[in-house]
């Protein structure tokens, strides 16, 4: 069984915590999952997407929408997302303690944590299925991070060759960045990851 990873992150630009987070799903229920979030989505009060930072500002798709509203449908939502989610899954960095070590230290690249912290979700997620027995297979999507995703292909092709034959065997395929509106299970990995 090959299983889905969907990966969004949260406090890039906000202190005092970068987080990557998401969620994994079995490839064969995602079709699912899919249908059932969006169905919520339509039930009114209807929203054309899921972003958590406009639900609890209740801007964006959440304008105007009651707050009682607002915490039913994230509510309902989030059931959609416990229903099909294997697992969870997070990581967690102090702005401050990054920079500390990091920024101005090495490479210009490790600057920002969100390098580090996507190769450490892939090898968590590695780590997590062999732990649990869940998978023998996974795919890795990411939300859009058009700054990142030149060099993010770059570094993951160096370090791929040196992969454990059992990590490679792992990724089913290269890991890929999409947008949380063609992809409708970053919407979910957005939740995760907010929280």
């Amino acid at each position: 069984m090959t299983i889905k990873f969907f990966i969004d992150d949260s406090g890039k630009s906000d202190p005092p915590v970068f987080v990557l987070g998401g969620w994994a799903v079995e490839a064969g229920k995602l079709a699912a999952f899919e249908a059932e979030w969006m169905a919520e989505l339509q039930a009114p009060p209807a929203i054309s997407y899921f972003k958590m930072k406009e639900a609890q500002a209740r801007r964006g798709a959440f304008q105007g929408m009651s707050i009682a509203d607002r915490d039913d449908k994230v509510r309902k939502l989030g059931g959609v997302l416990k229903k099909f989610a294997t697992v969870v899954i997070s990581g967690v960095v102090h702005h401050e303690s990054y920079r500390r070590v990091f920024e101005g230290q090495m490479m210009r690249w490790m600057d920002r944590p969100y390098q580090i912290m996507f190769h450490l979700m892939i090898a968590n997620g590695f780590k997590l299925c062999k732990a649990l027995g869940i998978s023998d297979s996974a795919e890795f999507v990411f939300d859009r991070q058009i700054e990142h995703e030149k060099s993010l292909q770059e570094s993951f092709a160096v370090s791929k060759r040196g992969f454990q034959p059992n990590l490679s065997d792992f990724l089913a395929a290269d890991p890929r960045h999409a947008d949380d509106k063609e992809e409708i299970a970053l919407q979910a990995a957005d939740m995760v990851a907010w929280h």
